[in-house]
């Protein structure tokens, strides 16, 4: 009986997410092929169990209510096709972290028992996995990314790399909030108007202008969350165009009323924002959309994490 006992345990132990988040909207749940990118300011809420550990401090900013500027015309006016139609849509208000996470906030995530025993994972979250982030690949190495950018004390204000969207979902869960929809996040990053780039529609350039990337094919890869103030979105939120790519919680399929045929792979999430690994203007817009598998990581890949407009947090 104890033997019997012993080994349910060690089941449920190695199945993954005994504890989770209780999805319910699309937002946090598992893609649903037959949804758009529909405007969502929900998400999934906690399965209440008591988080453990220091507790990383997220600044964040409000992002008001209202209609906003999200897609573009495609690629006969500097776009991509994906990213039709441009139209106005409607969110409700909600919270933005200023910046990026960061390898100090992350790690205090990984030092919570909460991190092994997955208390706060996606329900679908591969069994066996663990929530450290990984190295660069060999051609991001060959770029200038440093061989484990989270183990260098110095780089503790950097953005966290390397970690897939479970990883991410697991983080925002556990600080009590949740990945932005690709609406919340274009929001973010075009202000209501629809800007072309978070700062507006000035020219990308180098140096001490609004290009929030670190030097492409220099060393160094990230640079420090919020160094280059000036790439600021109308809200105060930083590196929204670099530094790193960001995850969402949408799958990556078509807008409402895209064109029939517009490509489609719901078994994706979508990245928003470019990283320094982005060389160009084109791919810094914040209309611009891009997809990965969940079990995708990369040295120009992170995240930040949104929350409800009454959860609102000061400066780190």
């Amino acid at each position: 009986m104890k033997r019997s006992l012993l080994l349910s345990l060690l089941a449920l132990s190695l199945a993954g997410c005994p504890q989770a988040q209780t999805p319910s909207t699309k937002t946090g749940a598992a893609p649903d092929p037959s949804a758009s990118a529909a405007p969502d300011s929900g998400g999934p809420r906690l399965a209440g169990k008591p988080r453990r550990g220091e507790l990383p401090n997220l600044a964040n900013a409000l992002i008001p209510a209202g209609e906003f500027v999200m897609g573009s015309e495609g690629s006969t006016k500097g776009g991509l096709d994906i990213e039709r139609p441009r139209a106005k849509r409607q969110l409700a208000a909600f919270t933005l972290d200023v910046h990026e996470v960061t390898n100090a906030a992350y790690a205090k995530f990984l030092a919570s028992p909460d991190s092994d025993e997955h208390t706060f994972c996606h329900p679908d979250e591969p069994n066996g996995k663990n929530h450290r982030p990984g190295p660069p690949s060999a051609q991001e190495r060959a770029w200038g990314a440093v061989k484990d950018p989270f183990a260098d004390p110095e780089r503790a204000q950097h953005p966290v790399v390397g970690v897939d969207w479970w990883d991410a979902y697991a983080f925002a869960s556990w600080v009590g909030r949740r990945l932005p929809s690709e609406d919340e996040w274009e929001r973010a990053a075009r202000g209501p108007t629809g800007r072309t780039w978070p700062w507006g529609e000035a020219p990308v350039k180098e140096g001490d202008t609004v290009r929030a990337v670190a030097r492409f094919a220099r060393p160094g890869m990230t640079a420090p969350v919020g160094s280059l103030p000036a790439g600021a979105s109308l809200e105060g939120a930083h590196d929204l165009a670099g530094n790193v790519w960001e995850w969402t919680a949408s799958p990556f399929v078509p807008y409402e009323g895209a064109p029939e045929g517009t490509p489609t792979n719901p078994d994706h999430q979508v990245i928003r924002g470019g990283g320094w690994t982005s060389a160009s203007a084109f791919l810094l817009r914040s209309a611009m959309r891009h997809d990965q598998p969940r079990r995708y990581r990369s040295a120009a890949l992170g995240f930040r994490t949104v929350g409800d407009p009454d959860d609102r947090r000061g400066a780190q």
